[in-house]
């Protein structure tokens, strides 16, 4: 939660600091005393430009070093250019005067952005997408949905979109999906609905202490440079291993919370992870799992994860906005 409250405040306060700082150039630099409500005009016109267009790019490409660089410089220039006209409109200065006013005004945006990308991201919050379904209902990849047989809630169902193969292939859609209400896996009784569904983009808190049942971001095992999402299962020092449809950690069942009553785990030939071949974990081991077993590559595939890899806790779902809410 306090990671949150940084993401939304660190805005915040920037915005107040950019509006008076407008005001404060602004009467610096001539005889205008503007009124405080013109220069949070101002302010707000600078900002409600640079988070237009930083969600619009964040909501169509993927959150890396590249794409943040990318917004932050499209932002910049929209910002000076609305920014210099809103100097100009409300606060009736000159147009070059303008140019001075709006550049202090930016000054608090430019140390958000640097604050930002030096400390938030890295140490206290970040952005991620899902590209696949291994943790379906509860982050999804490219969907479309159909009544779930068994509750009546929508089911998710897989789907690679054209885009991703190759060039004339349809859209594959997958033969199964797992229930958003009852955690079930089932085919759909019908074809899927006509939406493709975009996947999930969600906030990781990475000052929350992980707790079993949360879901976690961490960098593989094998692949440090990847970056995944699953639940956290198996705790340091355990025994865990999958019987019954549940997990068990030294001999004792693992009973979920309430609203993931339903989540049942299996053991695919070839997995780790039976009570003959149980994942005996060491000091600084976990044990993490899928929420769609059927369709998840994770502890059962490349065994447990380094303590030192977790990165944090998933909290939020933002976009699409159909799917906004906190995660379980």
């Amino acid at each position: 939660m306090t990671a949150v409250l940084v993401v939304v405040l660190l805005p915040v306060g920037a915005f107040l600091l950019s509006a008076a700082a407008l005001r404060a150039a602004t009467r610096r630099l001539g005889p205008d005393r503007p009124s405080l409500s013109r220069a949070v005009a101002a302010a707000a016109l600078i900002w409600g430009v640079n988070l237009l267009v930083g969600a619009v790019l964040l909501v169509t490409s993927t959150p890396n070093t590249v794409n943040v660089a990318v917004t932050s410089l499209i932002a910049l220039a929209a910002e000076v250019a609305v920014g210099w006209w809103a100097v100009r409109k409300l606060l009736g200065t000159s147009p070059a005067r303008s140019v001075v006013v709006c550049l202090a005004g930016l000054v608090p945006v430019a140390a958000a952005a640097g604050v930002h990308a030096l400390v938030v991201r890295p140490y206290v919050a970040s952005a991620h997408l899902v590209p696949s379904n291994p943790m379906a209902p509860t982050l999804a990849g490219f969907h479309r949905t159909a009544p779930c047989p068994h509750c009546g809630r929508p089911l998710v169902v897989p789907v690679r979109p054209a885009g991703d193969l190759a060039p004339g292939r349809p859209e594959e859609v997958d033969a199964i999906g797992i229930c958003t209400g009852c955690y079930r896996t089932a085919e759909p009784t019908g074809p899927p609905g006509p939406h493709l569904v975009a996947p999930d983009r969600f906030l990781v808190d990475k000052l929350a202490a992980p707790r079993r049942w949360d879901v976690v971001t961490f960098r593989h095992p094998t692949r440090p440079g990847d970056v995944y999402a699953m639940r956290l299962v198996g705790l340091p020092g355990e025994v865990v291993f999958v019987r019954d449809g549940a997990a068990w950690a030294d001999g004792v069942r693992l009973d979920p919370p309430a609203p993931l009553a339903g989540l049942r785990y299996e053991v695919r030939p070839h997995d780790s992870g039976s009570p003959d071949e149980p994942w005996r974990l060491a000091a600084e081991e976990c044990v993490v799992l899928g929420d769609f077993p059927a369709r998840s590559a994770d502890s059962r595939t490349w065994g447990p994860v380094p303590r030192a890899n977790l990165e944090g806790v998933v909290v939020f779902r933002f976009y699409p906005p159909a799917r906004w809410g906190w995660v379980r």
